[in-house]
């Protein structure tokens, strides 16, 4: 019992673990108060959602997070994660470190480690020269990929978690988790 009182009090240090500059790891809590599909001004909505450890996206207050209750639409998927961007909206900004804008609709993100999470190992389009295989992040298959050059992974010492790097567009630069397998 002393164990899980222990690890229970442990976990709420896990709000300060915002942005750890070597890692950029951002934190799985939130401390905002919103109500979904809420309109702060006239004619916009603002959602919130959450990417797991696995690159899953999830409405924020969902309670069973799996992957049963997570987007899977890849047409939906391509269409918000090639909106994602650092939040600089003024809004959320601590809680929810990026956004996807859709019209007129706000879709604020918070993320277990990094938005961009790679899933898969795809072999390159026909008619590609080359052998480039692709990582394909966020369950967007083909759609949502990067080129795979493996001499650039990284394992985090701390973590163990092993990253390779996303492109400016795609991840805003900085590396993405690389899925163990599910």
């Amino acid at each position: 019992m002393l164990f899980l009182r222990r690890a229970a009090l442990s976990c709420r240090g896990l709000t300060g673990l915002r942005c750890m500059p070597a890692t950029g790891f951002t934190a799985s809590r939130t401390t905002a108060t919103y109500i979904q599909g809420q309109s702060p001004e006239p004619r916009i909505r603002e959602y919130f959602y959450y990417i797991d450890h696995q690159g899953q996206l999830f409405l924020d207050e969902t309670k069973v997070k799996n992957f049963v209750t997570c987007f899977k639409d890849v047409k939906f998927l391509v269409f918000f994660f090639s909106r994602l961007r650092a939040n600089q909206s003024g809004r959320y900004e601590e809680d929810f470190p990026f956004l996807s804008l859709c019209g007129r609709e706000r879709n604020f993100v918070r993320c277990d480690d990094r938005p961009v999470v790679f899933t898969h190992l795809l072999q390159s389009p026909a008619g590609v020269p080359g052998d480039q295989e692709l990582l394909s992040f966020c369950g967007g298959a083909d759609k949502l990929s990067a080129p795979f050059r493996p001499e650039t992974l990284y394992m985090h010492p701390v973590s163990g978690r092993l990253y390779h790097p996303c492109s400016e567009r795609d991840g805003g630069g900085r590396p993405g988790p690389v899925c163990s397998g599910n």
